[in-house]
């Protein structure tokens, strides 16, 4: 959970007023099943393709953590869409919208998504929000400050004849299946984003101290149990 309030003018600014999603002062956005009758083929949000499923047998799942699919928040094309059923493909690092039980998953384009919310999660485009040497797809916000700090996902297939559930592929399967040779093993990485606007992968704790050389000291002396509760930890000491 992010530790700290997500600006309002940050998305405020992202925010394009559009038929039936449009909010004016005191009154909420437009529930998505009005949305999506008065919107139509007009919504930008039905011009992605299909989802592409994986056609073949895997253990584990191929979303950034969940198959299901959460109610949240999308900046699209610089418009932004309320109440949206959205999940992000980590294999692919692709984001998929959801429009209802008759209705197929959406792939939407990574490269027009500047953020997207499940639940109380965010997720940023670094690439969009202008760090070139960000890697393409999304960036978990887990603090947000003047620095911020983010948790990268992604999955890969691979075979193994050995059982691999749970420390091995990296996250439990409650229906994994011996007989089943592929999964999706995950890969997570943590990201420090400066404010001045460099980007860096936090290996370890030293990152930290390397980053704010001046503070080593201090941070030393931060409690946490691992890297990321460390990280989370130290940015709060250093912006209070």
């Amino acid at each position: 959970m992010v530790r700290k309030s997500i600006a309002f003018s940050w998305l405020l600014a992202a925010t394009v007023s559009i038929p039936s999603m449009a909010q004016t002062a005191g009154e909420p956005y437009e529930e998505l099943d009005r949305f999506q009758e008065e919107a139509g083929k007009l919504s930008i949000l039905y011009r992605g393709k299909r989802a592409e499923k994986y056609n073949f047998a895997y253990n584990g799942n191929y979303f950034w953590d969940s198959p299901a699919f959460q109610t949240g928040d999308i900046s699209y094309n610089g418009k932004l869409y309320r109440n949206v059923k959205l999940n992000i493909d980590a294999s692919r690092q692709i984001p998929m919208a959801y429009f209802g039980e008759s209705m197929v998953d959406i792939a939407l384009v990574p490269e027009r998504v500047e953020w997207l919310s499940m639940g109380d999660k965010r997720f940023d485009n670094l690439r969009l929000a202008g760090v070139p040497e960000a890697e393409e797809g999304f960036f978990e916000l887990l603090y947000d400050g003047r620095n911020k700090f983010y948790r990268r996902v992604n999955k890969y297939k691979k075979v193994s004849t050995s059982s691999v559930n749970g420390d091995a592929i990296g996250y439990d399967d409650p229906k994994y299946r011996d007989e089943v040779l592929t999964y999706f093993a995950i890969n997570i990485r943590y990201f420090l984003l400066t404010e001045d606007g460099v980007l860096v992968q936090v290996k370890g704790k030293s990152t930290i101290s390397r980053a704010f050389p001046e503070h080593k000291k201090e941070l030393k002396k931060i409690d946490s149990d691992g890297l990321a509760d460390y990280c989370i930890n130290a940015l709060e000491y250093l912006e209070k």
